[in-house]
């Protein structure tokens, strides 16, 4: 009877335990909304477009009714260091091959339509499968000489190791997926293209596009085409990469990858303020993320006397400069030059 009474104390007690540990978790949850929302009001796009020192312009890209556990899920690349296996590409910057002031591979390849695609990835945090694949998609373009579009879902849905899919995911461990088992084609949401085109729809923040809501569910692995009709089975339909490569966080050593082969995928730690970026060199003053962000550099240039990464975004072509930005480059702001990937075709 001792140790009945003792037992149905010690649930009882979990049970109260349990109760206020949720509603201090709710509360924090509430209070960090507020702390939060504060950085996407008017009041605060118009404190950034009235710094003196501001080398970029705010605006609204989304709508104040889009709820903040969207904004937040957007950013869904980690960029823990610990895990990293992918070998740093050397690239001899003895061989005083010249680079050009500035650079854009959508003119450089003005045949791979894929690079200047602005991808919409919704209510999905799936940035670092998105731009892997549109990477990858470029580089067959380039370097084989082959126009196809590869399928980001097919990557976001079966790397399991890559981690929590729509929650997350690693770009090395991206790589090393497209290395060994690769994906199979396919286009944006609604295309029909492909073996398996991206399943979850562009959310908007203005015009007719469906409102952001809470972040999506991990959809699970479908070893098969999902476009019916599409004529080649799943596993023929397969594009590998080989030579996958992590470039040294030096600017020089960035652009001479881009320059000689093509876009690459960046990593990096964008600021709240990112959000509302309408043109300029992005250059944050906030201390305050939410986490990791994956880009597509495309090219660099240099603007009012700053040298900046042209970056694609994966937000849709409503956000920043139809889609695409400029970030600072050359200090390694916000980790842009510390986390770049690359492969290319088989």
């Amino acid at each position: 009877m001792k140790n009945k009474n003792f037992s149905q104390l010690k649930i009882l007690f979990l049970l109260i335990s349990s109760t206020i540990a949720m509603r201090i978790f709710d509360r924090d949850i509430i209070i960090t909304d507020e702390i939060d929302a504060k950085y996407f009001t008017d009041d605060f796009i118009e404190s950034l477009n009235a710094r003196n020192d501001s080398t970029w312009t705010a605006g609204r890209n989304f709508d104040e009714s889009t709820p903040l556990e969207h904004l937040r899920g957007l950013l869904g690349t980690n960029l823990w260091t610990k895990d990293y296996n992918t070998p740093y590409r050397i690239v001899d910057l003895q061989q005083n091959i010249p680079l050009p002031r500035s650079f854009d591979s959508r003119n450089h390849w003005p045949k791979c339509r894929s690079i200047g695609e602005i991808p919409n990835q919704g209510s999905c945090g799936s940035c670092w499968a998105v731009v892997a694949a549109q990477v990858l998609t470029d580089r067959y373009c380039i370097h084989a000489n082959v126009q196809t579009t590869l399928s980001a879902e097919d990557l976001l849905e079966c790397c399991v190791e890559c981690a929590q899919s729509c929650k997350s995911g690693h770009m090395h461990k991206a790589w090393l997926y497209l290395q060994s088992n690769g994906t199979v084609t396919g286009g944006s949401y609604g295309s029909k293209l492909g073996c398996k085109p991206y399943l979850f729809s562009p959310c908007g923040y203005s015009g007719s596009l469906p409102k952001c809501q809470k972040n999506v569910l991990k959809p699970g692995c479908v070893r098969k085409c999902t476009v019916e009709g599409f004529k080649k089975p799943y596993d023929q339909d397969k594009q590998r990469t080989q030579g996958i490569f992590r470039v040294p966080p030096i600017p020089e050593a960035i652009q001479h990858e881009i320059y000689h082969g093509g876009p690459v995928q960046a990593g990096f730690y964008p600021s709240k303020d990112f959000y509302h970026y309408r043109g300029g060199v992005y250059q944050s003053t906030l201390n305050t993320t939410w986490g990791g962000h994956s880009v597509k550099i495309i090219g660099w240039g240099e603007e009012n006397g700053i040298q900046y990464w042209l970056g694609v975004n994966s937000w849709g072509p409503e956000w920043g400069l139809g889609g695409l930005f400029k970030v600072k480059r050359g200090s390694n702001h916000l980790k842009i030059e510390e986390h770049v990937y690359g492969g290319f075709p088989v």
